[in-house]
C-alpha cells in the first residue's frame, strides 16, 4: 500500500463553537478524530455563546488548533489566500462553508465539501456546480444515502466516485455496557432541539397514553420549553447542558427517543427551507447506540438506511402520538427486548459509526481525491 499524501486538513467551518448545536457537535467530533488518527488539523469556525472552553464543552481528546473569525476576519484570511494560491500537496480544504470553499477551489486549492442537506437556493446550487468544475475539486461527502442520490440527481456531471457516503456517529469513547433498567418505573429520555418536527410534541402527547412511564426531555432553552406549555406530570424537562453532561445523564434512563416529524427543520429555519427529514443522518441516534439505550424513532427511509425496525430499534409512525405510546409501552414492559435492541445497536455502532471510524473513511477518500486529481493535472499539462 502506497503512503498516505494527505497529512494536513483545513477544516472551514460556520459552526458556533462551543454552541447546543448538532452542527457544532458534528464539527468538533470529527476534527477531534481526525487528529485522534495523526492529521494535522486547523479549524476556523465563529466563537459560539457558550462561555467554556471547546475541548471540555465536547471532552475532546486533543487540543486542536482554532481560528475563531468575525466576518471580517475571515474575508481577511480568504483575500489571504486567493492572493497566494500556495496550496501544499498534502494538505486538503475540508467543511460546509460553501462559499468559502468554492472561492479555493477556483484559486486551485484542493477542495472537498460535506453536505448535509441538497442547495436551499438557486446561488448555492451554482457555488456547488462552480465547485465541481474547478481544477480543485477533490470530492463531497454526503451523510445520507438518500442524499447522495439526490446530490447524482441534481448534478449529472458529478463522477460518483467523487461522492463519499459517510454517516454521522458518535464517540468511541462514549461507548458504554447496554443498560437495563431494573426497577419499576421505567424511565424515556429525548435528548436534542424542541424545534418543531423534533418531536417534543408527539412525545408529550404519547406521555399521556403511558402514565407508568416517566418522560424526560434534555435541550431546550428556557423561551422554547416555556412555549410547550402545560406539561403532562410524567413529564421532566432538563433544558440545555454541556454535550459531555448530556452523554453522561443519558446513562440515568432506559428507553431513547427521537420520534420525528414528516418535516425536520434545522436550527436556522427559515421560510421554505429545506426538509431535512429526506436527507438527515440524527446525530442522537449514534449516541444513544454507544450508550447503550434501546431506541424508538420514526419510521422514515433515512433513518432505516441505519436502523433495523425489530432487530436495532422500534419504528414508529412519523407525527403519530398513539404509535409512538405503542411502542413505548411495549418496550417498558420488556426488559428482555430492551437487551436485545440496544445489544444489536450498540454492536452496528461499534463497527460503522464511531466518529473515529468516519474520519478514517474521510480520509482515505480525501487521500485517495488529492493523487488522482494532482496526476490528472500533471497528465493534462504534459
Amino acid at each position: 500500500m502506497a503512503p498516505k499524501q494527505l497529512k494536513s486538513i483545513h477544516y472551514i467551518s460556520q459552526a458556533s463553537v462551543p454552541s447546543h448545536q448538532a452542527s457544532a457537535v458534528n464539527v468538533m467530533m470529527m476534527c477531534d478524530a481526525f487528529a485522534e488518527a495523526g492529521y494535522d488539523i486547523r479549524l476556523r469556525a465563529r466563537r459560539g455563546p457558550v462561555e467554556a472552553s471547546p475541548h471540555a464543552h465536547y471532552a475532546l481528546r486533543h487540543r486542536l488548533h482554532i481560528a475563531f473569525d468575525t466576518k471580517l476576519q475571515s474575508a481577511i484570511w480568504l483575500a489571504w489566500r486567493w492572493l497566494c494560491r500556495r496550496a501544499r500537496t498534502d494538505e486538503v480544504f475540508f467543511g460546509r462553508q460553501i462559499s468559502a470553499l468554492a472561492l479555493l477551489a477556483r484559486a486551485r486549492y484542493p477542495v472537498a465539501i460535506e453536505l448535509h442537506s441538497p442547495p436551499r437556493n438557486a446561488q448555492r446550487y451554482q457555488q456547488i456546480r462552480d465547485l465541481i468544475r474547478s481544477s480543485g475539486f477533490c470530492g463531497i461527502v454526503a451523510i445520507s444515502g438518500e442524499l447522495r442520490n439526490e446530490i447524482l440527481r441534481l448534478y449529472p456531471e458529478l463522477d460518483p466516485a467523487d461522492l463519499l457516503l459517510a454517516y454521522d456517529g458518535a464517540p468511541s469513547t462514549a461507548i458504554r455496557p447496554v443498560h437495563v433498567g431494573e426497577g419499576s418505573r421505567v424511565r424515556a429520555v429525548y435528548c436534542g432541539s424542541v424545534l418543531p418536527g423534533k418531536g417534543v410534541e408527539t412525545l408529550l402527547r404519547a406521555a399521556t397514553m403511558v402514565p407508568g412511564v416517566e418522560f424526560h426531555v434534555i435541550g431546550g432553552n428556557p423561551a422554547q420549553l416555556a412555549a410547550l406549555g402545560e406539561l403532562p406530570a410524567n413529564v421532566v424537562m432538563h433544558g440545555q447542558m454541556p454535550h459531555v453532561r448530556a452523554m453522561e445523564k443519558l446513562r440515568e434512563f432506559d428507553i431513547a427517543l427521537a420520534p420525528y416529524g414528516q418535516v425536520v427543520h434545522g436550527a436556522r429555519r427559515k421560510p421554505g427551507g429545506a426538509n431535512l427529514a429526506k436527507w438527515m443522518s440524527p446525530i442522537k441516534i449514534f449516541e444513544y447506540m454507544a450508550v447503550g439505550l434501546p431506541i424508538v424513532t420514526s419510521d422514515l427511509a433515512v433513518l432505516r438506511e441505519v436502523l433495523d425496525d425489530g432487530r436495532t430499534a422500534l419504528l414508529s409512525t412519523p407525527d403519530d402520538a398513539e404509535s409512538l405510546a405503542a411502542a413505548v409501552r411495549r418496550l417498558a414492559a420488556d426488559a428482555d427486548l430492551r437487551r436485545s435492541l440496544a445489544t444489536a445497536a450498540q454492536a452496528e455502532l461499534s463497527a460503522r459509526y464511531t466518529w473515529d471510524r468516519r474520519a478514517q473513511l474521510i480520509a482515505d477518500f480525501l487521500d485517495a481525491q488529492i493523487r488522482r486529481t494532482r496526476v490528472g493535472a500533471a497528465t493534462a499539462a504534459s
